[in-house]
């Protein structure tokens, strides 16, 4: 008898550390974001050609990135402008694009940023209307992230396209600092100047 209580002991010793393992790979397989999968669901940049794609992250960054020092936000469209953009649209990384419905698309992208830690990016999302040849209008910068890592930024931006793709807007996250660094109560998006403005 007095064996069996030591064998009872480790018989249930040995269940107990398979059954934490079992849990422990359950919840890292839960964790486990499939950067390749995600891509592939919004992937719609691939479905034009490279001229078109060009053409796109050039109109993009013509709304995105920082202005000429010459321009000013009515005049930075004009077409003497243009290479300006051109040249700097290495600077945007198209990440997700989704053709919503008609000509609306969803975007998700990351451009560089400078934070404390030096160069690193930022995650920008929103939508556009997009006609044949390529232009766009109804152009809209939703939210930008607080800088991170690619694989972060990546991991962010995949749920906050999915919130936007399902109901057109990421206001549940609005208050996650984590998630969404603008808008928030000094910063907000102006339409009509394509550019973030501080609240008066």
């Amino acid at each position: 008898m007095k064996y069996l209580i030591p064998l009872f002991l480790f018989i249930q010793l040995f269940s107990c550390q398979n059954n934490d393992k079992v849990v422990d790979e359950k919840v890292e397989k839960e964790k486990y974001f499939d950067v390749e999968k995600a891509k592939e669901k919004y992937n719609e940049f691939s479905k034009f050609s490279p001229s078109e794609q060009d053409t796109l992250m050039t109109n993009l960054t013509t709304y995105i990135y920082r202005k000429p020092s010459a321009a000013a936000w009515d005049t930075k469209f004009n077409p003497e402008f243009r290479k300006y953009y051109f040249d700097n649209k290495h600077n945007l990384e198209m990440t997700y694009l989704h053709h919503s419905s008609d000509s609306l698309y969803y975007y998700y992208l990351l451009r560089d940023a400078r934070d404390q830690k030096g160069m690193r990016k930022r995650g920008v999302g929103g939508k556009f209307y997009l006609n044949s040849e390529m232009q766009l209008s109804g152009f809209e910068e939703t939210f930008n992230t607080p800088t991170f890592e690619d694989d972060t930024l990546i991991e962010i931006g995949f749920t906050l396209m999915e919130e936007m793709v399902n109901t057109g807007n990421v206001t549940k996250f609005l208050n996650d600092k984590k998630m969404i660094l603008w808008p928030d109560n000094l910063l907000f998006y102006s339409k009509e100047k394509h550019e973030w403005r501080s609240v008066e």
